[in-house]
């Protein structure tokens, strides 16, 4: 195997210039086909960090590990541009996960929550100062993980918690960003209480699709056993009829409907249990799913993607 540059793609004109300041790198399958040994990783780990012996390999991981931007097929730098910049705006401890973000256009400012531990309060940052600002709604909003904007209002999917302490059970409930005043949409299937809503999407009829996973629970967030399995519910907007619509295998995470109602589902029973423990035996695909225009029943369910490290975690679909 020669130099480390012999292992790196070839980068479009415009990108090796560096004209936003940004580090590109473009992974070529077929230049990483047949490596020397000895190497491996973790599926939990990225390419880039295996471990190898060859020293031209471990150069070439070091440029991607420290990249920007890292295309693995060439269509990337299409849709990038050169242009393309990473800034970074706050530094969060490594521990902190970030959850239920939602940009709020009238007021320029990302909504979002950190996500593990109990808490009714999230986090607002300001697009003109990056100022990053707590807020409490009212009432308090017990441990969000999902959030939607529409029609200038937030959706909020919530693993609920601290029932016995002033909390509220799992909830899809709906936030003002004007004034942070909150009210409940939804918090029961027919007097069962869901396990912890994970994510959420509304689709062009304003209709529910949400995902209920053990996540929470593993966290010890929740003090309940989950009375039944990660699921799909469906959720009439005006009605507020909820619909079982499917059972994941393992776990269930992110979700998002597309504006032809093509179903995406991340089913991640590789992060279950409790407590939580990564299991890389388990599946961790994102599926898709025709609901023939929104409606509760899924069919034609495929395969759309695997992660080339850990697995899928929030999606959201854009045309």
């Amino acid at each position: 195997m020669g130099s480390a540059l012999d292992l790196l793609g070839e980068l479009p004109a415009g990108f090796s210039s560096n004209v936003s300041g940004s580090s590109w790198a473009h992974y070529d399958a077929r230049k990483l086909a047949v490596l020397p040994e000895h190497f491996n990783r973790s599926i939990f780990d990225p390419p880039w960090v295996s471990q190898v012996e060859n020293p031209s390999l471990l150069s070439a991981n070091e440029v991607f590990n420290t990249g920007d931007f890292i295309a693995f097929d060439p269509s990337f730098f299409t849709f990038i541009g050169p242009s393309a910049k990473v800034s970074r705006v706050i530094n969060f401890p490594d521990a902190t996960n970030h959850e239920g973000s939602c940009y709020i256009p009238s007021t320029n400012q990302l909504f979002f929550a950190a996500w593990g531990f109990s808490h009714n309060w999230q986090f607002v940052l300001d697009g003109a100062t990056n100022t990053l600002h707590n807020i409490t709604t009212s009432p308090p909003t017990w441990n969000a993980h999902g959030c939607v904007h529409y029609n200038g209002f937030l959706y909020v999917a919530t693993d609920g918690g601290e029932d016995g302490a002033g909390g509220q059970y799992t909830s899809i409930v709906k936030i003002d960003p004007r004034n942070w005043i909150m009210e409940k949409v939804i918090n029961n299937f027919y007097e069962m209480l869901f396990l912890g809503f994970n994510d959420l999407d509304i689709d062009r009829n304003g209709n529910f699709w949400v995902t209920d996973s053990t996540s929470a629970w593993g966290r010890y967030m929740t003090a309940f056993a989950p009375p039944t399995t990660p699921a799909v519910y469906f959720i009439n907007a005006t009605s507020l009829v909820p619909k079982w619509v499917y059972q994941t295998s393992g776990n269930a995470n992110g979700i998002a409907i597309s504006s032809t109602f093509a179903l995406y589902v991340s089913s991640t029973g590789i992060s279950s249990g409790r407590p939580n423990v990564k299991d890389p035996y388990k599946n961790r695909q994102l599926m898709a799913y025709d609901t023939r225009g929104g409606k509760p029943q899924l069919r034609d369910g495929r395969l759309f993607s695997t992660t080339v490290n850990y697995y899928c975690d929030g999606v959201r679909f854009e045309q």
